[in-house]
């Protein structure tokens, strides 16, 4: 009989452990959510069946734990994509790919130009890193708020540092789109080039703004804005 009430108790998900503390006591711990619940079970002389008070009803306990944070997560997850996909709306029958880039970096604006420029089929909207949605989409898929790299959001899934840069790079019009060959290159190897350029591009080319250096085609394809104000300890990238 112990033997059923624990494979039960196992099949419904909530059991973290159980001691028999007497020859008709059975104190088990359940998990659910960030708090731990204990259950004495006792076994009268009279009753095979063991007795849980009726105080506390587990299986609802377990029920609502199990099932309601998961949904949540998701709803989230899907109500941010949804914002996503509104805002970027689509190109040749796909979702538009979406670059969020450093708001403050002279050379990320310059990429950003480049795409622009060569991106005659209008596949792909901007955010800086920054911004509120791009803030949301870094915790969404995991990443550091202050992410020092340019981040491709394409089919959502999130690309990052070297290949971020040559998968848009082989998306684009012209003879540009054949550096998307150097994916040959070990990972390891471009990342490490990428966080060479990433450490020293303020230093070599100094801080700026969308406001400042942005033209008139690339605020058009901003889906989000963001600009420095020393004043609110914004995020500022790792460099």
């Amino acid at each position: 009989m112990l033997a059923g009430l624990l494979a039960t108790m196992r099949v419904s998900g909530g059991l973290q452990s159980c001691s028999l503390l007497e020859p008709d006591e059975l104190v088990c711990m359940w998990w659910a959510k960030d708090w731990r619940l204990s259950s004495r079970y006792i076994w009268p002389a009279e009753n095979e069946n063991p007795i849980q008070p009726a105080s506390r009803d587990f299986s609802a306990l377990m029920a609502s734990s199990t099932d309601e944070k998961p949904a949540e997560t998701s709803d989230t997850s899907q109500d941010l994509q949804a914002r996503i996909a509104a805002k970027l709306g689509e190109s040749q029958g796909e979702t538009r790919r979406l670059i969020l880039f450093d708001g403050q970096c002279r050379l990320c604006l310059g990429f950003v130009a480049v795409v622009v420029s060569r991106d005659s089929g209008d596949r792909f909207r901007f955010a800086p890193l920054q911004s509120k949605l791009g803030q949301e989409i870094l915790v969404w898929k995991e990443q550091p708020k202050d992410l020092d790299s340019v981040v491709l959001l394409r089919n959502w899934e999130a690309f990052t540092h070297s290949d971020a840069a040559l998968e848009v790079i082989g998306e684009l019009d012209g003879v540009i789109s054949g550096l998307w060959g150097l994916k040959v290159i070990p990972r390891i190897i471009r990342d490490w080039g990428y966080g060479l350029v990433a450490k020293t591009r303020f230093m070599l080319l100094g801080h700026t703004s969308v406001d400042q250096v942005a033209d008139d085609l690339v605020k058009a394809r901003l889906v989000d804005t963001w600009e420095p104000d020393a004043s609110k300890g914004e995020h500022v990238c790792r460099s």
